[in-house]
């Protein structure tokens, strides 16, 4: 295996180079992206859910009434209220239509194993379907150690887009479509750099 080595001497080129790879190698398998938002942290249920296809095209963009109050801290951060959500669907009527758009073919979550918690809590089984991580992708591209319990260090959807020169108001974030677009720009992103 060749090694790519910066100025210094280290292997920064070489493993943005494998998550280059990893990118590009997804996007010719023609992932989908999804996104939540949520009534807290944990535990929780979906407020609305969005997933797009790699050309941007919105598969699924809607708003799910969870049937259990949302946090204040939860509709500060998306703007979700109670009141929105009143006469909307439970996750029961998305769920079918979800599951379709997952089958056979890679699903990319910024954070998968937070939105999968909530996927699961819904009765998805995400065990069945191939989610895909690119928050500890990018965290690897992006280079940064955690002396305090080791592995790269994550980052945020809005610092990586900004990283990568992909510009957004971040008053834009916390909408599920606009997250899950933001990470298909971001896959794009980074496989354009191979």
């Amino acid at each position: 295996m060749e090694v790519f080595l910066d100025e210094y001497g280290n292997e920064a080129l070489r493993r943005k180079y494998e998550v280059s790879s990893w990118a590009a190698s997804v996007l010719a398998q023609k992932p989908v992206f999804l996104d939540v938002e949520t009534t807290s942290l944990s535990p929780g249920k979906i407020v609305e859910i969005a997933i797009v296809n790699q050309r941007g095209i919105v598969l699924m963009n809607g708003l799910v009434n969870p049937g259990i109050p949302i946090s204040k801290g939860a509709t500060k951060t998306h703007g979700i209220t109670n009141g929105i959500l009143k006469y909307r669907h439970t996750f029961e009527v998305f769920r079918p239509r979800v599951e379709e758009l997952l089958e056979g073919r890679p699903c990319i979550i910024y954070n998968a194993r937070y939105d999968m918690s909530f996927l699961e809590a819904e009765g998805i089984n995400v065990e069945e379907y191939d989610f895909k991580c690119l928050m500890l992708q990018f965290a690897k591209y992006h280079g940064e150690w955690r002396e305090e319990g080791g592995g790269w260090q994550w980052k945020t959807l809005y610092y990586a887009c900004q990283y990568m020169g992909i510009s957004f108001s971040e008053k834009q974030w916390h909408n599920a479509y606009r997250d899950a677009d933001a990470a298909r720009r971001l896959l794009v992103a980074l496989a354009g750099r191979v």
